[in-house]
């Protein structure tokens, strides 16, 4: 999941079609830090667009590097436009300054090593450039995220800028049953011992892999109080992991999930058989691979506050020949 955030928020250098006819083309490397050009082809011409062109590449990353984001967004025309592989587009030197304050801020000594394969000279004051850009997360050897980028850049007073950038993600993005691996520990039998009555769990994946479904059911003096069916999916919408749950008696809820440093939080709402609706907050606290606790607070049920609950549940690993309450044997 976070490899995806670090794909998406990215940023990278450029943009066009492929379908340009190349007039100019070159290979430069620059990494952590240098910059080199690697090979060059044809026309003298290449020579004059390299040495215009590689200190502003250098600066560009430098300024990625060093997280100024004023710097970074300098090297775009005032009106240029920076379109990530996700389709979002920031338009003009303010959006690209306020999409990298943000960025820095979130993912703090990020570095960034550009690959350029191709430049094509279009005319005098236009250029294509072409390559991949990686990220580097402190003390990460290997990238983390990795982007193939297509950009304009227009000729202003002596210099390349950058007029369009986007950003192309060639990996396969993540199925939903991938998006909802951090919970496949669910998958199993559950139960939570009370006083008098007794709360089964049960999780499984659907068929094709792409939900992850829950039955709850109540027992009371061996009784059967109905059964819940809960089924967690990936909200492509919020980018979150999203529950729906459906009571026995016709009410249902929804809820968004959060990762926190012991286990999941889920913000909950509700609506009951007569209309009435409510709102939690649900925390799942993991202990290990066989114990985590559900806790429930900050519970309103039609505007009145309802009391706090913590349940305990245990992973069921049933004895051969063993009977257990509720299970018809």
């Amino acid at each position: 999941m976070r490899s995806r955030v670090l794909l998406s928020a990215a940023l990278l250098l450029l943009v066009c079609s492929n379908s340009l006819s190349a007039q100019v083309q070159a290979e430069l490397q620059i990494t952590a830090g240098s910059v080199q050009a690697t090979t060059v082809t044809v026309v003298s011409k290449v020579d004059d667009i390299r040495s215009e062109l590689l200190p502003g590449l250098e600066a560009f990353q430098k300024s990625f590097n060093e997280g100024k984001a004023d710097e970074f967004a300098n090297f775009f025309l005032p009106e240029g436009e920076f379109v990530d592989e996700q389709g979002a587009v920031h338009s003009g030197r303010a959006a690209i300054q306020e999409m990298m304050t943000g960025y820095f801020k979130d993912y703090p000594g990020m570095q960034l090593a550009i690959t350029v394969d191709s430049l094509r000279q279009l005319g005098p004051d236009l250029l294509i450039e072409e390559g991949t850009r990686e990220l580097f997360a402190p003390e990460v050897e290997a990238a983390v995220a990795k982007v193939r980028y297509v950009a304009v850049r227009a000729k202003r007073d002596g210099k390349w800028m950058l007029a369009t950038v986007r950003e192309f993600n060639e990996a396969a993005a993540p199925t939903p049953g991938q998006q909802l691996a951090p919970l496949s520990f669910l998958v199993g039998d559950w139960v939570n011992q009370g006083v008098d009555a007794t709360l089964r769990i049960n999780f499984r994946w659907s068929e094709d892999g792409n939900f992850l479904i829950g039955e709850f059911e109540n027992f009371s003096n061996g009784q059967s109080q109905g059964k819940a069916t809960q089924r967690f999916g990936w909200d492509p919408v919020n980018q979150q992991i999203r529950s729906w749950l459906f009571e026995p008696d016709g009410a249902y809820s929804d809820g968004l999930w959060s990762p926190t440093e012991k286990g999941w939080l889920c913000k909950s709402t509700s609506v009951l058989p007569d209309g009435t609706t409510g709102s939690a907050i649900v925390e799942v606290v993991v202990e290990d691979d066989d114990h985590f606790i559900l806790k429930g607070r900050d519970r309103v049920i039609g505007g009145s506050t309802d009391g706090d609950y913590e349940v305990k549940v245990v992973r069921q690993v049933e004895k051969p020949g063993a009977t257990t309450e509720g299970s018809g044997k």
